[in-house]
Order: C-alpha cells, then sequence, then structure tokens
C-alpha cells in the first residue's frame, strides 16, 4: 500500500511537472511570438504597427491569464496532495496498539483501585450529607484529632456547616477527577 501512495504520489508529481514545462514552453513560445512580432513591426506602415501592438499585448495578457492560471491549479494540486499526506499521517498516529493480557491485567488491577477509590469518596460525601446542621450549637461540634492525639473542637455552627459545605465541595471535585481516570483507552 506504501508503495502504491508513493507511484500515485509519484504519477501526480509527474503530471504536474510536465503541466509546468508547458506552461513553461507556452510562456517561452509567447516571448519568441512577441519577438517575431516586433521584427515585422518594422516592416508594417505605422497603422498596422498599432494594431498589432494592440493585438500583441491582448495575446500576451491571455497567454499571462492563461500560465497564471496553471501556476495556481498546480499550487491547490500541491496543497491537495500535502493535505492528503497529512490526512494519511494522521491516521497512521491513530491506529491504536493492541495492549498485551499482562498490560490488560494491569489495566484492569489499576482501574480497579480507581474505582474503590471513588466508591471511598462518594461514601465520605454521602456521610456527610447526612449531618443535619441546626440553628443553635445543642449537641453540635466539630472535633479534629491529630496524630499525636493533640484535639481541636468547635461548636460554632456556622463554623461547622462552613467546614462541612467545603468538604462535600472537594469530594465532589476529586470524584470527578477520578472519573475522569476511568478510561478503557
Amino acid at each position: 500500500m506504501k508503495n502504491r501512495n508513493q507511484n500515485q504520489r509519484t504519477q501526480e508529481v509527474n503530471k504536474n511537472f510536465m503541466e509546468g514545462n508547458a506552461a513553461l514552453k507556452i510562456v517561452r513560445d509567447n516571448e519568441q511570438v512577441n519577438k517575431e512580432l516586433k521584427q515585422n513591426e518594422n516592416f508594417n506602415n505605422e497603422t498596422d504597427s498599432e494594431k498589432k501592438k494592440i493585438e500583441d499585448e491582448e495575446l500576451k495578457k491571455e497567454m499571462d491569464d492563461f500560465v497564471n492560471k496553471k501556476a495556481e491549479e498546480l499550487k491547490l494540486k500541491e496543497e491537495q496532495q500535502k493535505q492528503k499526506n497529512e490526512e494519511e499521517q494522521k491516521q497512521k498516529q491513530d491506529v491504536k496498539r493492541v495492549l498485551s493480557v499482562d498490560e490488560r491485567i494491569q489495566k484492569i488491577k489499576e482501574l480497579g483501585i480507581i474505582t474503590d477509590r471513588r466508591k471511598d469518596l462518594l461514601t465520605s460525601k454521602n456521610k456527610l450529607s447526612e449531618f443535619a446542621i441546626g440553628t443553635t450549637a445543642e449537641g453540635q461540634k466539630l472535633e479534629l484529632i491529630d496524630s499525636n492525639k493533640r484535639t481541636f473542637t468547635i461548636s460554632n455552627t456556622e463554623a461547622i456547616k462552613g467546614v462541612i459545605d467545603f468538604l462535600k465541595n472537594f469530594l465532589e471535585i476529586k470524584i470527578n477527577e477520578v472519573e475522569k481516570l476511568i478510561t478503557f483507552e
């Protein structure tokens, strides 16, 4: 398939080259015609000379337009070929590698760990949602204990509500991050 693509590209390049040579030949022929017309002007009277000059200018303009048109066509074909080559390269890159059995098993283990983490985060979020914060401070307190068994206790309703709201938002962000890791690529 690669050789076929290269052969097609080679044929298109050759075709473009031939068209370019044809356009160049037309330009050279146009220059030769202009040269011959100028030589003939000397033999014609002044009226014929002016008439020829006008015709020559029109012919030159037509030839220039033709050459410009061919040049634009060649440029367009080159751009199309370039885009086609880029698309082929992208398609080659998009082909996914098949995972080996060991790689698939490892991926499943990693997904298991990620799903367990998600489950733990959802459980924590649900436990926070069960808290009923009243308008009074009676019976409500928040206690933090560090690794050295030191404690911090607060019973301010607004502070407790703020901490719970912060934790809910934090857990929601972490849940979203973990869910993005659950892929089958």
